[in-house]
């Protein structure tokens, strides 16, 4: 993490510093959005998931883009990676209409559902057996998703955080110090690490 953190950070310091960065992020933002660098071609390359092919043929049908694996560092030269993760349908404790709303997120699993949610917006369902039913030829781009999941020399999934807020938050603070220069990244993340293990242990009941 401390060699990942100090490589973005070189990446702020070649286009002019924090500030300046921040001053891009103001008129082009992250992500696969109308107004985002990536769709306003004032963004070389991203790191994002699946959904940015049926994002970007329907909001720049005009443009080709190209899909491939994301760049390692030269110690792991060659590495093909990739990650999985979700989207969830959560039923709180409590709620007024619990059969209802399970019926629902049933639904959301069904081949329907799944193949509304691919022609209104370009998401797969986390489902093995739909991946084979679907056009991956309906968005550029969304075959080698699919196909990267069985050709990655690594899959990696999302694993559970009790903290995940917390730590989002803190994270978010952590690199506002030391992208501008002001804790280097070795102490950056050691002062989160410290935040979020008090954290985690209060969560659990342990402190």
């Amino acid at each position: 993490m401390e060699d990942a953190l100090s490589t973005v950070k070189s990446f702020y310091d070649a286009a002019g510093g924090w500030n300046a960065v921040q001053t891009f992020h103001k008129t082009n933002t992250g992500g696969a959005g109308a107004k985002s660098g990536i769709v306003m071609g004032t963004e070389a390359m991203q790191i994002n998931g699946y959904w940015t092919p049926g994002y970007l043929t329907k909001l720049v049908p005009s443009k080709q883009y190209v899909y491939g694996w994301p760049p390692v560092s030269a110690d792991r030269k060659g590495k093909k990676m990739q990650s999985t993760g979700g989207h969830f349908a959560v039923l709180p404790r409590g709620s007024p209409h619990p059969d209802e709303a399970f019926a629902l997120a049933a639904y959301l699993t069904t081949d329907t559902a799944e193949q509304l949610i691919l022609d209104g917006v370009g998401y797969v369902g986390a489902r093995k057996s739909f991946l084979p039913k679907m056009n991956t030829k309906q968005y550029p781009g969304l075959d080698w998703y699919v196909q990267s999941a069985s050709s990655a020399d690594e899959l990696w999934g999302d694993p559970v955080d009790p903290v995940e807020g917390y730590f989002s938050d803190n994270w978010k603070t952590m690199i506002a110090k030391v992208y501008p220069g002001q804790v280097t990244p070795r102490d950056g993340l050691g002062q989160l690490q410290q935040l979020c293990t008090t954290q985690l242990a209060k969560q659990l009941g342990q402190s």
